[in-house]
């Protein structure tokens, strides 16, 4: 069995650990500590790698998509490119859709017919991507949420719980969809939008 370094250390990295049952195979957290010799579930918060890890699994966890970015990034840097993908065991996922590397899928989501998931994305439970649809990497999606067919997530997005992306509505890149926001238009790139029906309150830093 494979080592698995978790890249991240926030809550949703931590909430995986004991979901996936990953206490036996874990080696440690890559993220800058919060405190020295920080450890979480025993293991270590390392920020840097003082031997080669080439034999270890990657998976990439952290809610927010520039910094799930970033921390990706210094991996790769150094050369440790091998990602995995944590599915929740009984996800639907259509065989005509395709996912990336680095893909965490929790329980009771659904990914249908010819959809697509870039890499990197984190996907909280009970989340529905519909047909179609198309998801960039380094994407956040909180539980309940729904893409409907043929909606586009550009790379970076966070879409926050019970959020709905209507059919073909195109939300752009590091945009923030608010918890229980219904979108029924395209969203600009780096843009806040919140409510039902949704509405834009300010941008964000560029992605």
């Amino acid at each position: 069995m494979r080592k698995l370094v978790i890249v991240g250390a926030g809550s949703w990295a931590q909430s995986i650990v004991p979901l996936f049952d990953l206490e036996e195979r874990l080696l440690q957290f890559y993220d800058v500590p919060r405190k020295e010799g920080e450890t979480i579930f025993e293991k270590p918060v390392i920020d840097k790698f003082s031997k080669d890890y080439s034999n270890l699994d990657f998976i990439a966890i952290a809610g927010e998509p520039r910094n799930k970015r970033s921390l990706v990034n210094a991996v790769n840097f150094q050369g440790r490119q091998r990602f995995v993908n944590l599915i929740w065991e009984g996800t639907l996922i259509v065989k005509t859709a395709q996912i990336g590397k680095g893909i965490l899928i929790q329980p009771d989501s659904k990914i249908y017919h010819e959809a697509r998931i870039g890499d990197h994305v984190s996907m909280a439970g009970n989340v529905t991507i519909s047909h179609d649809a198309h998801i960039g990497k380094f994407c956040t999606i909180a539980p309940y949420s729904i893409v409907c067919g043929g909606a586009q997530l550009r790379d970076g997005v966070f879409l926050g719980a019970g959020a709905t992306i209507l059919p073909k509505v195109k939300v752009g890149g590091g945009a923030v969809i608010g918890a229980g926001a219904v979108v029924t238009k395209d969203v600009p790139q780096n843009h806040v939008i919140v409510g039902n029906p949704a509405r834009d309150i300010k941008s964000v830093a560029p992605w």
